[in-house]
């Protein structure tokens, strides 16, 4: 797990694995709607009347169909607010098999209808499918109306998709039974892509509260990547070239977002859930300008950081774990790229099942956020906890490290570079051992990495 910079002065399947080896994830050019997504959150009360007036003032500056559905998609997840109070009423677990997780959609005696959702203000995920709905016909209808081209101009065609989702509350690995979701997938220039605006206004936190983050990986997504999250009751709207069965499903990898909208691809680990022993290493492909956190859920807590080691060679990055003990984990990844504000958010989960704990409990070295800035790659040590008054081997690659240095009882030791790593070996005094690095530009060493020596 990576943590905050810290600085001193210097002193599966083969369907859906061929299409990412064709095309990466989320690699096409991202189209630019600021203008777009601009009119929509400043669309005035008046224009809420109906939902003909609302749609006659989103398509206004629209070009095309897709800049059309853009301006709906975004006033929708920008003014409907998520019905936490509803949902967190019908997440249940089945009794007597904890391992399969139950949800349905709220049943109700009144008939929902998307006038109802637009004045209220207030919907679930029926309620946001159904507006996304109506309002894209009323806006094909539109567009029909004002041209003499009528049919050429516009060929959309959008229906709403019931079926089961991994979102909140879904355990990765997990059965499930019953209908918990609702999207749509619309054809846009003879192609199906899927919108989910629900899950592009926002999600449910653990308070029962609506947390409105807006997600624009949920416009147009294409249906080889829903597959991962949404698996519809009617497979013909998987709309994959093979369709996956419910197994195949529960077995995907739980995928978020900004693993497609980085570029990643699974290597090593193509399930959701395996067996391993005391340890494992899991492989993945992603660009060196995305950095990396992981961390370990396990006997009933989040485990020490210690427990889990990432790091980037090239562009595949590399995920190692140990356990302190036989039973289940889940192994979490975060990521964001390099010049990006903020947090890192949730990218993958795996279930891992250990049939034992690791020989070597002391874990790996802590990992400081210019280790993967700097597209560092440790070679020795890997154990986080080293023997005290004892000389170690420490190998390393850092480019365009002006100078590395091992720090032990105050004192730098120099590593010296040998072809692209940086090599030496050093005696560690009982304490923290921690790795430097000073980069051009810069008149401070950043810390890298830092052991434990007892």
């Amino acid at each position: 797990m990576s943590l905050l910079k810290k600085a001193f002065p210097a002193g599966l399947y083969a369907v859906i694995i061929t299409f990412w080896l064709i095309m990466a994830p989320g690699a096409a050019l991202a189209q630019d709607y600021s203008a777009i997504d601009q009119h929509a959150l400043a669309a005035p009360e008046e224009v809420k009347e109906s939902i003909e007036t609302l749609v006659d003032y989103l398509i206004k500056p629209a070009r095309n169909d897709r800049e059309r559905l853009r301006a709906v998609f975004r006033w929708i997840t920008a003014n409907i607010v998520y019905d936490t109070e509803g949902f967190f009423a019908s997440l249940t677990d089945l009794e007597g098999a904890p391992d399969t997780v139950t949800v349905a959609i709220p049943e109700t005696e009144m008939v929902l209808t998307p006038e109802m959702v637009l004045t209220k203000g207030v919907a679930d995920c029926d309620g946001y499918s159904i507006l996304m709905e109506a309002m894209t016909e009323t806006l094909a209808r539109r567009v029909r109306q004002y041209t003499n081209l009528a049919r050429r101009v516009t060929s959309l065609e959008i229906h709403q998709i019931k079926g089961f989702a991994k979102g909140y509350g879904y355990r990765v690995g997990s059965d499930f039974s019953g209908t918990n979701h609702a999207w749509n997938c619309v054809n846009l220039d003879g192609r199906w892509l899927m919108i989910d605006c629900t899950w592009g206004a926002g999600h449910p936190n653990e308070k029962g509260e609506f947390v409105a983050e807006f997600e624009d990986y949920y416009f147009l997504t294409p249906p080889e990547e829903m597959i991962y999250s949404h698996f519809p009751n009617d497979i013909t709207w998987q709309q994959v070239e093979k369709p996956v069965s419910r197994e195949e499903f529960i077995d995907l990898p739980f995928l978020w977002p900004s693993f497609f909208k980085y570029g990643m691809k699974v290597d090593s680990h193509p399930g959701s859930t395996f067996e391993t022993g005391g340890d494992v290493e899991i492989s993945l492909y992603a660009p060196d300008s995305v950095l990396f956190d992981v961390d370990m859920i396990g006997q009933n807590r989040l485990l020490e950081p210690q427990y889990t080691f990432v790091q980037h060679d090239g562009e595949q990055c590399r995920i190692k774990a140990v356990f302190p003990g036989p039973g289940e984990y889940v192994l979490r990844l975060f990521s964001k790229l390099k010049d990006e504000e903020g947090t890192s958010k949730e990218t993958l989960n795996y279930k891992i099942i250990a049939g034992s704990g690791a020989e070597n409990q002391a874990g790996f070295p802590l990992i400081y956020e210019p280790f993967q800035q700097n597209n560092a790659y440790l070679y020795l040590p890997l154990t986080g906890s080293l023997e005290a008054m004892r000389t170690h081997a420490f190998k390393l690659k850092v480019p365009a490290a002006k100078s590395v240095a091992v720090v032990t009882d105050g004192k730098w030791h120099k590593l010296s570079l040998v072809g692209e790593s940086y090599e030496g070996e050093v005696e560690t005094a009982a304490g923290p051992v921690e790795i430097y690095a000073r980069f051009p530009g810069s008149l401070t060493h950043d810390c890298l990495l830092e052991y434990i020596a007892r």
